[in-house]
């Protein structure tokens, strides 16, 4: 289902800016990008798990020591930079790595959420690490600094607090 959703699905608007006429089409990747309505399904990532945990008083899981780092961005970030793109010249066929450029352990992110949520007496239950999971991943943002002006504006802590209002 994620194949043809991404795959066919990106051809299918490919096909209808086509016919349409459309000048610039920015294609766009994900992953740790947190926000107002986030789902919760199969393909979730860790912030909307421990938010659904958090809200029905369940402890958090980790897999792992907590200690993996990913790099989260607040989706309005991820917004500036897709307008960014669309209004710079001279980027068409390029990439470009979106993010804050900062490592935050789960363990961190964990421990943010519950004393946002005032839940800091949830229990975080370490699971084993599972197999295949990435151990550190942050993005450089460097060229998109450079060549699109790309600078993010929101921090972990006030996005997650904008997260937690909107939860």
């Amino acid at each position: 289902m994620t194949f043809d959703i991404n795959v066919n699905g990106t051809l299918n608007l490919l096909k209808a800016c086509v016919d349409s006429g459309v000048k610039r089409f920015v294609y766009a990747s994900s992953c740790a990008v947190y926000g107002p309505r986030q789902a919760l399904n199969e393909y979730s990532g860790v912030m909307a798990q421990f938010l659904n945990r958090i809200k029905n008083d369940m402890p958090l899981v980790i897999f792992g020591d907590g200690e993996q780092t990913r790099d989260y961005v607040y989706v309005e970030d991820i917004a500036e930079a897709n307008l960014l793109a669309l209004k710079c010249s001279g980027v068409a066929g390029e990439a470009f790595n979106i993010g804050t450029g900062v490592a935050t352990s789960i363990n961190r992110l964990a421990s943010i959420l519950l004393k946002f949520a005032n839940k800091e007496h949830l229990k975080i239950q370490y699971c084993e690490a599972r197999e295949g999971d990435i151990r550190h991943s942050v993005a450089d943002i460097s060229k998109a600094k450079e060549r699109l002006g790309y600078n993010p504006k929101v921090s972990l802590e006030n996005g997650l607090g904008n997260l937690l209002l909107e939860n």
